[in-house]
């Protein structure tokens, strides 16, 4: 009996110390799960969301040319030490547009990397965010949060046909943001708008189509504006602030040239936007396609080719799938360079304004930007981090 009551507590002994085992192993593998913020990776939204008929390949449209394949890495690295609550950490990444492609994304492995509790956001239909929010960040070791994405980035080439093209006489939804004021483009002002209307009607007034009145306003800005990238990191002056300078010291980086640009484009009825890349940026302009006059033109080149009967009557109906209109690229800030771009970096947003965070409820933004935010917990240090934005891989086709 006695030996059966030892057996007995022994057996008692051993399952009290298995069940400590096992609580002791799901509260370190809790706390860590907890250090290392992992949590489930699944995408809230993918490029099928930006992706209009602005993508749409056309022979009347611009044209893809040579490319370049990239490795973008973007992410954060976080020093151990902080506690934090409600933690919210955003970074802007690359999505698809006509001369770029987004061929895979992948995240870091090993430890201390966070590949899960990402989910993908899409910003005015001009970006695209990483967004991963985690309840409660205890940093007792070192953290990274490093996300890949391949690209496949083109020059652009431009149209073969440019008389084709005219200014937008119906402002769709897709394209009406782009015809109002954003930050640092004040075309809302007074002065600013009536001295650059002034300038529009001088300088596109004996213009024969309108492509060649928006290269009219692209030269007018690239003699106006003297490029100097020596403030490239710091905000943009801002178009209002250009026009108080006198023509002779009239000088910015591609961020005020561009912006002139957008301006001058937007008051003139033209759509125009910002494209920014890693550490540069150009402009880009919208004109829709008078699809009767490129019907007639198709028209008299197949009477010239003989390859339809001579009484068939000029139609559109092989035109019916073009696009309305077509987005065109210029390099404002640097040589001339007009309906076309060599620029095969990779194009983090296009667009410039975007809803600022720290401005709520109506503030805007010019350009996206890494954000990192939440609670202190009481007596943690502030955390130490960095961000991560840099091309890891380049390929030369």
């Amino acid at each position: 009996m006695s030996k059966i009551m030892f057996l007995c507590c022994l057996f008692q002994n051993y399952m009290c110390r298995l069940f400590v085992t096992i609580l002791v192993l799901f509260i370190f593998l809790t706390l860590d799960s907890v250090v290392q913020a992992q949590f489930n990776f699944n995408s809230s939204s993918d490029d099928a969301v930006v992706e209009s008929s602005e993508f749409t390949p056309s022979k009347y449209g611009p044209r893809r040319g040579a490319k370049t394949e990239h490795t973008w890495v973007a992410g954060i690295e976080l020093e151990p030490g902080s506690q934090l609550e409600n933690v919210t950490i955003t970074i802007p990444v690359p999505t698809g547009w006509f001369e770029q492609e987004t061929k895979s994304y992948r995240w870091t492995k090993g430890r201390g990397s966070v590949p899960k509790g990402v989910n993908f956001h899409i910003v005015n239909n001009g970006a695209k965010e990483a967004v991963l929010k985690i309840d409660n960040l205890r940093l007792r070791n070192k953290l990274a949060i490093i996300l890949e994405f391949d690209t496949i980035n083109y020059e652009v080439e431009p149209p073969h046909d440019t008389d084709i093209f005219m200014i937008p006489k119906r402002i769709t939804n897709e394209i009406a943001p782009y015809l109002k004021p954003s930050p640092k483009i004040e075309i809302e002002e007074s002065r600013v708008s009536s001295v650059l209307r002034k300038t529009l009607r001088e300088i596109t007034n004996n213009k024969q189509t309108d492509w060649e009145k928006v290269d009219a306003i692209y030269r007018y800005v690239q003699s106006r504006v003297k490029y100097n990238d020596a403030n490239k990191s710091l905000p943009a002056k801002g178009v209002k602030a250009l026009l108080a300078m006198s023509e002779d010291k009239c000088e910015g980086d591609c961020k005020d040239i561009c912006g002139l640009f957008v301006a001058m484009c937007r008051l003139h009825k033209i759509p125009a936007r910002l494209v920014r890349l890693p550490e540069h940026c150009y402009a880009e302009f919208y004109l829709e396609v008078n699809k009767n006059l490129a019907a007639t033109k198709e028209k008299e080149k197949e009477e010239k080719n003989k390859t339809v009967n001579s009484n068939v009557k000029p139609s559109i109906k092989n035109l019916s799938a073009l696009p309305s209109g077509f987005w065109f690229p210029c390099q404002v800030a640097g040589t001339y360079c007009f309906g076309e771009i060599h620029e095969r970096q990779i194009i983090l947003q296009k667009g410039d304004s975007f809803p600022d965070p720290e401005n709520p409820p109506n503030g805007k933004k010019q350009f996206i930007t890494e954000v990192f935010e939440g609670s202190l917990i009481q007596g943690s240090p502030p955390p130490r981090f960095r961000f991560i934005h840099d091309v890891k891989d380049t390929k030369v086709e």
